[in-house]
């Protein structure tokens, strides 16, 4: 059984390692812990690639008081 423990966790390594890249790049800002990577970067890369998800979780973390919710004749 001690075996088996020891290589399902050699086995789970390398998904635990992607799991901290994820983390730590974050570039969405979804689990909000990780600062490695400069906000202004993660603005470019995530506003560009999918706007709405990345104003979905900035508001998520930074809620206001009054949205506006519609297109661009709001």
């Amino acid at each position: 059984m001690r075996i088996f423990f020891l290589k399902l966790f050699i086995f789970s390594i390398p998904f635990i390692m992607w799991c901290c890249v994820v983390i730590a790049v974050d570039p969405f800002n979804y689990f909000n812990v990780s600062r490695i990577i400069n906000e202004e970067v993660k603005y470019k890369v995530s506003f560009k690639h999918n706007f709405p998800l990345y104003k979905c979780l900035k508001f998520k973390h930074d809620p206001s008081e009054n949205v506006l919710l519609g297109d661009s004749r709001v």
